[in-house]
């Protein structure tokens, strides 16, 4: 990956002004700092996944069907009744292609949310910017993203054990993600592979030395402290990215490869990686969404699968988040798709997470709307149940019942260790997130590891 002197600023999303304490990489110099070695990664699926067929409602299977079988049209993008190991909790049932993941879920390590959302809009960038910036009410009045913030905070009390002070938040991709972007460049760094993360061409030792004085000297100010991080990075990462993962990936392309590489930096705890974002496209399914949801449902449980086994006894210290900026349209399309929609469903996977469980909180006092479901309440797809869309009047979406903001209340506190008054004020910005009861127990932070294994989930997950 050659690097010439804009390159060293664009694709490694420092930016000017980067700052780096120490300069030097120091091999298992780490402090014990609050939050311990835990890592927070986030997988974004990008374009709008489908939450009703990803977690189908089968408990609400008449309403279900009306919506997506068309008989004027022909189009139906029904699931067929899943087989017992796809049986969630008696109300909904997995995608066939979340296979891989079920016994995440069965052994308590696996948690789903339904009716999840609230960015407040129905454009893809719009809807992006204000998750990753946890700001729906006007994303472009803030510039930096909610885990960029949740570094800060981090920082400010001695959080941060990264002894190359950018990899303690980490983009797996060619640009800095919104959600790690923000106006303190010295958090955060940008690559798309470990691997690749290096001079390219053939320096010798004497000739690699020469170019990093170039840029500490001749380079100004404003030059020397970022390429002074991203030379420091790339003698951290020195050999990581070569490391064998220890589990057998799907050969599936970007995701497994992202994946990998979000499994080295966990599985290396000296570089001090607190949080990780990664991105998968490709769920925006206004047509022949059957097949194209196969593809990808599989691509991600079977990759999810893969990295939860390579990071190994590192589970415990790993939280995982995967989100969508909003779900689709309840009914089928005459394309045999889905528009864009309202709710749609979350993943939350280790950590202390208490899992086996889909949580729903729909309003259970609301006359005549909705259902229970084991774990909550789901609001429904039945008439006078749904969302309706601002300006046409419409009723054609399913409802919002918790705010995504709340589950990243949730895992900063009681994951991530951050006080709740720096979550509410300085991360999200003055909204006070309802914790929709993600976690086991409170965790200690003055133990390592923090939260006990997962046990086995009784067969009747009512009880929880």
């Amino acid at each position: 990956m050659g690097h010439t002197r804009r390159e060293f600023i664009r694709k490694t999303g420092l930016g000017l002004g980067a700052l780096l304490l120490p300069t030097h990489f120091v091999p298992g110099a780490r402090a014990a700092t609050l939050g311990g070695d835990r890592v927070l990664v986030v997988l974004f699926l990008r374009g709008g996944a489908d939450g009703i067929n990803l977690l189908l409602p089968r408990g609400d299977e008449s309403n279900y069907i009306a919506l997506r079988q068309n008989d004027e049209t022909g189009q139906d993008i029904t699931l067929p009744p899943a087989p017992p190991e796809l049986q969630l909790d008696g109300f909904f049932e997995a995608h066939p292609g979340l296979a891989p993941l079920m016994q995440r879920f069965n052994s308590g390590e696996l948690a789903f949310l339904h009716a999840l959302g609230g960015t407040g809009n129905y454009s893809h960038f719009t809807a992006q910017d204000a998750m990753e910036r946890a700001q729906p009410e006007n994303p472009f009045l803030v510039s930096d993203g909610w885990m960029h913030r949740a570094l800060a905070v981090l920082r400010d009390q001695g959080g941060l054990s990264a002894p190359v002070v950018s990899l303690s938040g980490v983009s797996l991709s060619a640009r800095t993600a919104e959600s790690l972007a923000g106006p303190d460049v010295s958090l955060t760094m940008a690559f798309p592979s470990i691997a690749d993360f290096r001079l390219s061409g053939d320096f010798s030792e004497e000739a690699s030395q020469v170019l990093r004085k170039i840029y500490a000297h001749a380079g100004g100010p404003l030059l020397s402290a970022p390429a002074s991080a991203v030379f420091s990075a790339i003698d951290a990462l020195a050999g990581v990215g070569a490391q064998p993962p220890d589990a057998s990936y799907p050969d599936n392309g970007g995701l497994s490869r992202g994946l990998q590489d979000a499994a080295r930096l966990i599985k290396n705890p000296e570089l001090g990686v607190k949080m990780i974002s990664l991105e998968y496209g490709g769920w925006d399914h206004h047509t022949n969404e059957l097949n194209r949801m196969n593809n990808v449902a599989s691509t991600l449980g079977g990759g999810l699968d893969a990295f939860w086994s390579d990071i190994g006894d590192a589970a415990d210290r790993t939280c995982l988040l995967v989100m969508t900026e909003f779900g689709r349209t309840a009914y089928v399309n005459g394309n045999g798709g889905t528009d864009h929609g309202w709710a749609t469903v979350m993943a939350a996977m280790g950590g202390g997470i208490r899992g086996g469980r889909v949580l729903t909180r729909g309003d259970a006092s609301a006359p005549g709307t909705g259902l229970p479901t084991p774990s909550g309440h789901w609001p429904g797809l039945g008439p006078g149940e749904l969302h309706v869309q601002p300006g046409s009047g419409q009723e054609r979406d399913l409802k919002v019942t918790t705010d995504f903001r709340d589950v990243f209340g949730e895992v900063l506190e009681r994951f991530m260790g951050l006080p709740r008054d720096a979550i509410r004020d300085q991360v999200l910005l003055g909204y006070t997130p309802q914790y929709p009861g993600l976690f086991r127990r409170k965790p200690r932070f003055d133990v390592a590891p923090f939260f006990d294994r997962p046990t086995a989930i009784s067969t009747s997950r009512r009880s929880l």
